[in-house]
């Protein structure tokens, strides 16, 4: 059964994307291996407001100077809540970031989630099933020896979005940080029938126990520059 909607969802996901223009086919022309260029073709979700503590934004930092010198893409989940109490279903409010690893030391260049990152993601859901205004976000880095493509979402990263949405009636959202140090993050709107990009982040102050790493420390605090994407 999840197998038959994954592939749905897919297809629907190309499509949708396919008739904007904007999608890409650079693997054999396989749906799976395809891109869509989110700067070109893909709407501001309308009022949107993202803010991310500060302690966050400094350790995605320190994740993309990781991505560049092992040349591999890293996972993360970033959990957050959505401003419907505050008036404003589109502002997305990061509560914590979560890495594994486990993650890390696998040989695959592309991002892998499973074990305790994802143990922990399915723990997260069950606790907040019954809140809707809790938001997640898969997201994965991308190193820049993928070239041009490193700058877009697959397919399949929108994909997930769909598929995910349907399967835990969670809201999910996606984000990929790119070579030049730009974070995409995007939403589907199930009624809206399309994907939406997040433009206005706004650093809040650091939060405590925001930054969750599993197994062991990823790397040490620095001071690097981050650019959020527009």
């Amino acid at each position: 059964m999840s197998n038959n909607l994954e592939q749905t969802c897919l297809n629907y996901t190309y499509n949708l994307l396919k008739r904007t223009g904007g999608v890409t086919d650079y693997k054999d022309h396989d749906i799976s291996e395809s891109s869509f260029d989110q700067r070109k073709f893909m709407h501001e979700l309308p009022n949107n407001t993202i803010k991310i503590p500060a302690n966050i934004a400094s350790r995605l930092a320190q994740v993309h100077k990781l991505t560049e010198s092992m040349q591999k893409e890293i996972p993360f989940f970033i959990f957050a809540h959505d401003g419907r109490n505050n008036g404003n279903d589109n502002e997305i409010i990061i509560d914590e970031i979560v890495f594994s690893e486990e993650d890390l030391n696998t040989q695959s260049k592309e991002a892998h989630f499973g074990g305790e990152i994802i143990n922990l993601l399915t723990n997260k859901i069950n606790e907040h099933k019954n809140d809707p205004s809790f938001v997640v976000i898969q997201g994965h880095s991308h190193p820049s020896f993928q070239g041009d493509i490193a700058n877009m979402y697959s397919i399949q990263d929108l994909s997930n979005l769909v598929f995910l949405n349907k399967q835990t009636n969670v809201q999910f959202g996606a984000c990929v940080m790119t070579p030049d140090k730009k974070i995409n993050m995007c939403f589907y709107d199930p009624v809206a029938r399309n994907f939406y990009k997040g433009t206005n982040f706004k650093s809040i102050p650091p939060k405590k126990g925001a930054i969750n790493i599993l197994e062991a420390p990823l790397i040490q605090e620095n001071n690097t520059t981050y650019f959020f994407h527009k």
